[in-house]
């Protein structure tokens, strides 16, 4: 058995960099989103090691004390795409249709925020090939 499936994707919210590259004499574009938060990725701050204190703040101190115990970052996908709306229609026109279904609305959301983080995040990029003149 199977069920037609319509979606629409009617509102998208993007936050994050862009690096994009251009070489123009083999007429490509190449291009990468950047991570704040990454350490290692180019945008990123990489932390300063203190080689002369190897002791732990004083925990009188209410900021020391949430140093301590840091609250965990949002995955890099939920991080670049925040907010994605999706409109969703399951089944046939001419039966019944179940409109704006939560549960498939959210998968595809987080199928898309897994497929930008591991092709389009640095070190990962994508290549466009500029159509051109023939010579």
């Amino acid at each position: 058995m199977s069920l037609p499936i319509k979606l629409s994707i009617t509102g998208l919210v993007f936050n994050g960099e862009l690096a994009v590259a251009y070489e123009g004499e083999r007429r490509r574009v190449h291009i990468c989103i950047l991570d704040d938060l990454d350490p290692y990725g180019p945008a990123g701050v990489r932390p300063k090691r203190d080689s002369v204190s190897s002791t732990p703040p004083d925990l009188d101190d209410d900021s020391a004390a949430a140093s301590v115990h840091p609250s965990k970052p949002l995955p890099v996908g939920q991080r670049l795409l925040p907010s994605i709306y999706i409109e969703s229609e399951i089944g046939q026109a001419d039966k019944h249709v179940l409109k704006n279904v939560t549960r498939v609305e959210r998968f595809i959301q987080d199928v898309i925020r897994k497929t930008v983080e591991e092709e389009l995040v640095f070190p990962n990029f994508h290549t466009l090939v500029i159509g051109g003149q023939n010579a």
